[in-house]
């Protein structure tokens, strides 16, 4: 049954680095998260929030409702990585994500804040670029 299985593996592999390829080069050639905002879908747990991620073109990150902090951002296309921390110290993110086509972001939170370390193992989120909702 392994040997079965295992053709059927090394082919989804393969259709999935054969998608992911073109995506890498098309969000490279477009600049990926650089220099645009998300509206994004927080997840904690069960409950989840609208956020607005900003990646500023100076390597800064900003998140609309918790303004009161500072992060940096890293992008190597399709993957960014975020470091983010309120003023107060008392919230802290370190996300990882992925970009598609630097239309639409996915990712997670890998080390919670001290405030939600006990109601939640992780934070997901999906966002997609502000400038496709209209003002």
């Amino acid at each position: 049954m392994k040997t079965k299985l295992f053709p059927k593996t090394v082919f989804c592999l393969a259709f999935i680095l054969f998608l992911a390829l073109p995506m890498h080069n098309s969000a490279h050639a477009g600049g990926g998260v650089v220099g645009k905002s998300y509206l994004t879908f927080l997840f904690l747990q069960d409950d989840f929030t609208l956020e607005i991620f900003t990646f500023d073109s100076d390597g800064t990150f900003d998140m609309m409702k918790r303004s009161d902090g500072t992060g940096t951002y890293s992008y190597v296309a399709p993957i960014f990585e975020v470091e983010w921390m309120s003023t107060d110290g008392d919230t802290a993110y370190n996300f990882t994500g992925i970009s598609i086509a630097g239309v639409v972001i996915i990712g997670w939170d890998g080390t919670p804040s001290p405030a939600f370390s006990d109601a939640c193992d992780s934070i997901f989120f999906v966002g997609i670029e502000s400038n496709i909702f209209p003002d």
